[in-house]
């Protein structure tokens, strides 16, 4: 009797073990399913699975740990771009433009590189307010997609809704771009000089719109968005040339420290959000969105800052602001720029009398223009804010022929990059080798 007990004890343990290591399979199965499931990059269309390194100002979330950002992503700031990498033989995205206020529109102008190659160029405009792109026959192995707006604002915002793989594809964390890696940073703060307004224009694109821009139809522009291309103005070349990452934060016809540029003819509620202000766009995280403001100046600290505006302050047919009103709000500003990034280099750029009465000033405006910009300079000085500099640019050597509206060819943007790289590597010599912490961790 004793020996039957002991041998049923035993058969019962041995089930007991059978059961509890089943279900440890079990279970371990479920958790690799899960894995495979969620943990991955999902391979199938649609699914909105990208990882996405950003270079500017976006709308849209951001993980402040990683870096990296989701769909939808909101396309506001002029030269802003974004990459991700995946393997697989066909990826497509689609973008599509907010609708149109009176004070931006809906074109906009993108350009797409597959491994660093362009593919295409593909615009936005009022009779298509959506960009279907496409890239197809891809080769085996890892690839990079690069997304880069080429127009400003004030013509267009856009939302990258979906990117999506062909069959087999797969989202993989993206490649870090070397300006990414560096840590080097620079702010470029400006206007129509800033944004590569017509800097690409020529003969056959270079034709005044027959639009009817008179007062009341605020939403207008004179040249067609294909004239201008952001990628070639003067602050991504510069970025480019200390292999750094960059913020372009400039809109067309901004003034420096008043706000409603050469519209006085305008109600000044208009006014301000026709041609704001570069210390009102400054704040903003979508350009086109007063409300929508940064909120964490911390998350891209740049170690300088580039202010390139200040011509739209004496421009139209207002009187000129008193000196030291504008010079004390533009100290303010600097001050501003100082506590949000912890003291970071500020350059301000004065360009030559030349280039401002190729249509945008008149002489004594330009005389103006100028001659605060210099005075600027002498109270940041006298205030003791040793971290700002200026540049005075050259005119013998830059290119003043075939400017389209009145701005700077691709040819002049260069040279202005040419111009203010030089004087980074002589003011601040220590930082275009320098490095400094990563924003993305991938």
């Amino acid at each position: 009797m004793l020996g039957s007990r002991s041998s049923w004890r035993s058969s019962r343990l041995a089930t007991v073990m059978r059961i509890k290591r089943c279900m440890a399979v079990a279970l371990v199965c479920l958790c690799c399913f899960l894995w495979v499931v969620y943990a991955q990059p999902s391979s199938r269309p649609g699914t909105g699975s990208a990882q996405l390194l950003t270079q500017g100002r976006f709308g849209g979330a951001v993980d402040e740990m990683t870096g990296l950002a989701g769909l939808p992503l909101l396309f506001s700031w002029p030269a802003s771009s974004l990459h991700t990498s995946f393997t697989g033989t066909t990826i497509s995205a689609t973008l599509s433009a907010l609708p149109a206020t009176a004070f931006y529109d809906v074109s906009s102008r993108f350009r797409f590189y597959v491994d660093e190659q362009q593919t295409s160029a593909e615009s936005t405009d009022i009779g298509n307010t959506v960009i279907r792109w496409k890239a197809t026959g891809l080769g085996p192995g890892r690839h990079n997609l690069t997304i880069t707006k080429l127009s400003e604002a004030s013509y267009g915002q856009v939302s990258l809704n979906t990117l999506t793989l062909g069959a087999g594809g797969r989202f993989l964390t993206p490649t870090l771009p070397p300006a990414l890696a560096s840590g080097r940073r620079i702010m470029v703060i400006g206007d129509s000089f800033t944004v590569g307004l017509a800097n690409v224009g020529n003969a056959s694109t270079c034709i005044p719109s027959t639009a009817d821009c008179s007062e009341g139809n605020f939403n207008c522009h004179q040249l067609p968005v294909e004239t201008e291309d952001a990628s070639l103005s003067w602050g991504p070349l510069t970025a480019a040339n200390f292999t750094a990452d960059y913020q372009v934060i400039a809109w067309s016809g901004a003034a420096l420290a008043r706000e409603s540029g050469d519209h006085s003819n305008l109600p000044q509620e208009v006014a301000q959000e026709l041609t704001p202000s570069d210390i009102e766009l400054f704040g903003r995280q979508v350009a086109g969105n007063r409300s929508r403001r940064v909120g964490n100046f911390s998350a891209w600290v740049p170690q300088v800052v580039v202010i390139g505006s200040g011509g739209n302050d004496f421009r139209g047919g207002r009187p000129f602001p008193p000196l030291d009103e504008w010079v004390s709000n533009v100290i303010g500003f600097m001050n501003t720029i100082n506590q949000e990034f912890g003291n970071p280099e500020i350059i301000t750029m004065v360009y030559p009398a030349e280039t401002m009465l190729q249509g945008i000033l008149d002489a004594t405006q330009a005389e103006t223009y100028r001659s605060y910009m210099f005075s600027l300079h002498d109270e940041a000085q006298a205030a003791g804010m040793t971290n700002v500099h200026q540049l005075v640019m050259d005119v013998s050597s830059m290119p003043l022929e075939g400017w389209c509206g009145s701005h700077p060819t691709a040819a002049t943007d260069a040279n202005i990059a040419a111009q203010l790289s030089a004087f980074i590597v002589e003011e601040l010599p220590h930082w275009p080798s320098s490095r400094h912490p990563m924003i993305a961790h991938v």
